[in-house]
């Protein structure tokens, strides 16, 4: 399945720097997908355009959530939780 990521909100400065990237972490069956790129970066510029997120089932396991984890840009003070992806 393909999913549409972006942000809703510019990042902030910090240090020179406004990348914020995103990686994923699973809450149930560690190794029963893949997905790619294994982290998405924003900036200022790209912060609204929308980066694809390609994930693969690679064997039978529970439901599992994708939990997003945030770097940089202010955004490490967002609730990550409030941003799963469902995967069945």
């Amino acid at each position: 399945v393909q999913v549409q990521v972006w942000l809703i909100t510019p990042p902030h400065r910090i240090n020179g720097n406004d990348t914020v990237t995103i990686q994923w972490k699973p809450s149930e069956c560690n190794d029963c997908f893949t997905w790619t790129p294994k982290q998405l970066s924003f900036d200022i510029d790209n912060f609204q355009e929308r980066q694809t997120l390609t994930i693969t089932r690679v064997k039978n396991g529970p439901q599992t959530t994708l939990i997003p984890i945030f770097n940089g840009g202010g955004f490490d003070l967002v609730a990550p939780v409030l941003y799963p992806i469902y995967i069945q």
